[in-house]
């Protein structure tokens, strides 16, 4: 099938679907695929209305068969180790996020991501390299300094998490938890003032 041709069943999915119309949207989509067993972009069309319809599964089948397809789409990849990791399968999304970054290394949302998978699955040295180098690549989010902060604590390097909390908190103040944590470090350095 033609790109153009591919692209207008697209645009025609798209347009049902907005239209309340998933059935339809899903009928174009499904029939195109009939004929094309092999087309990666009607596959991720598949995948992102399956998706915003809620079907997760049907979503994350059809994104892996693209994926065989082309195995270097990275928001592609991106949305698979997203809904691996909110599902707690860690490994999967760890296997998905190195795949990306292998291809993307700057993607540093995906750093900061697989540094939280990391983190889950108790591996903190590959968790501080990911957030760490979210940081030199200009990603100083509350969440990546709050999150490199925790992985500090669970090495016992409580000067590093200490800074980390600091420059968490500059950034969002209004998050009690990180004072708890904070205070925590704190009180095991002896610092009680």
């Amino acid at each position: 099938m033609s790109k153009a041709k591919t692209d207008t069943i697209i645009r025609e999915a798209m347009d049902a679907y907005q239209n309340n119309n998933a059935e339809e949207a899903f009928k174009l989509l499904n029939r195109a695929l009939l004929k094309d067993l092999n087309n990666k972009d009607i596959l991720n069309a598949l995948g992102d209305f399956n998706y915003l319809s809620n079907n997760i599964m049907k979503a994350l089948d059809c994104w892996d068969k693209s994926l065989v397809i082309n195995p270097s789409q990275v928001d592609i990849l991106f949305n698979a180790a997203l809904i691996h990791q909110q599902n707690n399968e860690h490994k999967k999304a760890l296997e998905l996020y190195s795949r990306l970054l292998a291809i993307n290394p700057n993607d540093v949302e995906s750093l900061n991501n697989r540094g939280n998978v990391n983190r889950k699955l108790s591996m903190y040295d590959k968790a501080i390299e990911d957030y760490e180098s979210a940081l030199e690549k200009g990603f100083k989010t509350f969440e990546v300094f709050y999150n490199l902060a925790i992985s500090f604590d669970e090495l016992n390097l409580y000067e590093d998490a200490i800074h980390s909390y600091a420059s968490a908190l500059s950034l969002n103040p209004n998050v009690p938890e990180i004072y708890l944590n904070f205070t925590n470090s704190l009180t095991v350095l002896g610092r009680y003032e």
